[in-house]
């Protein structure tokens, strides 16, 4: 489920937003939210991240034959701290300011939704997505106080969080796979024991004190990739998520939100 930020600005996804409405009124200019007898379904990328500007900088590289196409996904494995592929990355000023814009247009138009019970909002525990949520669910918690977004993994983005270390052991998988030896690159990438990422439930709930939902006892919707978010442990102990896993995630997801969630 791809995203964008206020202006269409930021890369390489994943915050979900998702509003769903039912009821009331036809549509107007004033509101695009209104609708009749229906569920609208809002999806929002989160803003720039640390990681989206260093890889702008990379393929810039690439542009002017500086570092060959090839290379791209070795560079991001090498890339400094928060920046790297894999990471838990944050939002640049310029996304901070992206996701300000977000909250300063959206606000006023779902917090009646708010308030009436009929806006719901997930996001994934990824802090560039929750960041890029932030301005908004502060404005619409002061509208509508005890607004909560729920916390819903299963719509993070492709690939989830991969630590550094564990990252780097992709090099030898690609050596392995140009060398023509597909089957022991694949057997090497098994025996990896991925490094636990991302934040704490506690951390979550200290830093954005309007999530709810995915922790302790219940993960929530029965999802592939919907992890339980434990208070005291970091969230994604899964590792590298590749195409095949992330294709099935999203096509449940999908049936999800035509099927029950819309009942």
């Amino acid at each position: 489920m791809h995203d964008s930020a206020a202006g269409g600005e930021g890369r390489c996804a994943r915050t979900a937003a998702h509003a769903a409405r039912r009821g009331g009124g036809d549509a107007t200019r004033r509101n695009p939210i209104r609708g009749p007898e229906m569920v609208r379904v809002l999806l929002v990328r989160h803003a720039q991240s640390l990681q989206n500007a260093y890889m702008e900088g990379i393929s810039a590289q690439i542009a002017r034959g500086e570092l060959a196409p090839t290379e791209l996904n070795k560079a991001m494995r090498d890339a400094p701290e928060n920046m790297d592929a894999g990471a838990d990355s944050p939002l640049t000023e310029k996304g901070a300011a992206q996701a300000e814009r977000l909250g300063e247009a959206w606000a006023p138009l779902l917090a009646s939704r708010a308030m009436d019970g009929k806006l719901k909002l997930f996001v994934s525990p990824f802090m560039r997505t929750l960041a890029t949520a932030d301005p908004l669910m502060r404005r619409l918690v002061q509208s509508a106080p005890g607004f909560s977004a729920t916390l819903l993994p299963a719509i993070m983005e492709k690939g989830g969080l991969t630590a550094a270390d564990d990252f780097r052991r992709f090099d030898k998988i690609d050596a392995l796979t140009r060398a023509g030896k597909r089957a022991e690159a694949m057997t090497f990438l098994k025996t990896i024991e991925w490094q636990p990422m991302g934040m704490t439930g506690e951390q979550i709930s200290q830093l954005f004190p309007w999530t709810s939902g995915n922790r302790g006892g219940s993960n929530g919707p029965s999802l592939p990739g919907n992890v339980i978010v434990p208070q005291s442990e970091q969230w994604w102990r899964n590792g590298y998520e590749g195409s095949k896993a992330a294709a099935v995630r999203v096509r449940e997801v999908v049936k999800w939100l035509d099927g029950p969630l819309r009942e």
